[in-house]
């Protein structure tokens, strides 16, 4: 319904179409791509901590055009290795972390099936990193889906016939 009522009218309330994804004192904000959102919490990152790089941590299957923002600043992408289900591999994972001690840690949503969500944010607590809940291609929170991550990114263009539209909620 919002999203039809966004369509006909000339100007959009960006507010009103982000409180189908927004949970309660969230903050969104709408990017053209998701590879943008991970551009925009890197560069937070950065200016919170004045840091001049930052370690991400990422599954290592996950889409390089994503990544093409943040390779173009002062960032460590450490990979770590995912199971044939989808779900880190924990084992590695961990010692990976131990060693690195990233700032920001990404976990992948598929389809409506989290792939980590609360272990994957106590880890992310112990080791005071940022945790990134990509879901762009789930199209709206579900369960377990949208609660864990410190941000949240949904691109509604990946499963709507829509042009762009990615969205990112703190």
């Amino acid at each position: 319904r919002i999203i039809l009522a966004a369509l006909l009218k000339k100007e959009v309330n960006l507010n009103l179409l982000a409180e189908f994804w927004s949970l309660d004192k969230s903050v969104d904000y709408w990017f053209s791509r998701s590879a943008w959102s991970l551009y925009s919490i890197v560069e937070f990152r950065k200016k919170v901590y004045r840091n001049k790089r930052v370690k991400v941590m990422i599954p290592d299957y996950f889409c390089n055009s994503a990544l093409e923002p943040i390779r173009k600043t002062y960032v460590d992408i450490i990979f770590y290795p995912i199971k044939q289900n989808g779900k880190p591999n924990f084992s590695v994972f961990i010692d990976l972390i131990s060693k690195s001690n990233p700032d920001i840690i990404i976990f992948v949503n598929y389809f409506g099936v989290t792939m980590g969500s609360s272990k994957m944010m106590s880890i992310a607590k112990k080791y005071d990193a940022w945790l990134v809940e990509d879901s762009t291609h789930c199209l709206m929170p579900q369960k377990d889906i949208g609660n864990f991550g410190d941000f949240v990114l949904y691109s509604p263009h990946k499963s709507l016939a829509i042009p762009d539209g990615a969205l990112m909620i703190i």
